[in-house]
């Protein structure tokens, strides 16, 4: 989360605005035929939001190219992003570096899912879903 809210919920490899993941999937719950979710993100199987849209970690300067395995070297992405990137380095890319957002414009929607699980208990349930509750209640 720390690192999530250090680059506000941003992809700062494309500039698109990132969602927290477990926001996608109460959107799933609500919607399930519009908004389908797989627990395994199954292309076609899953809207593809989840690969656009979620919010993850990559190594901005590879592992396995010498780059340090710690928050400096992180950087918010997309799920497509980083399978796009791969272990390529940006400069091998062409690809430059997006600004940080700003937490207090965009939160990835952590509110909406807060208050999703307040109103709907029944979301944590599950123990994927109670884990970012406790994270993203804390921070709100």
């Amino acid at each position: 989360m720390r690192l999530f809210n250090r680059d506000g919920f941003i992809d700062r490899y494309t500039g698109l605005r990132l969602v927290v993941p477990p926001s996608l999937r109460v959107i799933s719950s609500i919607i399930p035929e519009d908004f389908p979710f797989h627990s395994n993100w199954a292309k076609g199987k899953c809207h593809d939001s989840y690969w656009d849209l979620s919010a993850t970690a990559d190594h901005l300067f590879p592992v396995a190219a010498g780059g340090q395995d710690d928050e400096s070297n992180l950087v918010s992405t997309s799920m497509a992003a980083n399978i796009q990137k791969n272990s390529i380095s940006m400069s091998d890319l062409g690809w430059n570096l997006h600004p940080e957002g700003d937490i207090h414009q965009w939160d990835g929607l952590s509110k909406f899912f807060v208050r999703q699980c307040n109103q709907d208990p029944r979301l944590l349930e599950h123990a994927y879903m109670k884990k970012w509750y406790k994270v993203l209640a804390e921070q709100i």
